[in-house]
């Protein structure tokens, strides 16, 4: 996750088959932590269908876009650039917390 927010859970849930209650309990424990220590809690998650459980529970937790659109290879796209569509395309993610 791009170094201009506070601490943050830089959560990539991967390929896996998690079901929605161990994911929520990792969440609610992840942003626990962060909220001791900053108002926001920041993540990015994948784009394809692969991520579709985490994309699906991160928006139920009131997960909103940053604003700055999709990020690949340590910086945001610009309008017209070419990027590889793989894991390492993402979109980032920011919750109030208190």
């Amino acid at each position: 996750m791009p170094k201009r927010y506070p601490p943050h859970s830089a959560s990539r849930a991967g390929r896996s088959r998690r079901s929605n209650t161990s994911g929520s309990m990792l969440m609610d424990r992840a942003e626990a932590t962060i909220g001791e220590r900053s108002p926001i809690a920041g993540l990015g998650v994948g784009l394809f269908s692969d991520y579709g459980a985490a994309q699906v529970l991160y928006g139920k937790r009131g997960y909103i876009p940053d604003g700055n659109g999709i990020y690949w290879n340590d910086a945001y796209v610009r309008y017209g650039e070419q990027v590889v569509a793989d894991d390492d395309l993402n979109l980032f993610l920011v919750k109030m917390l208190r």
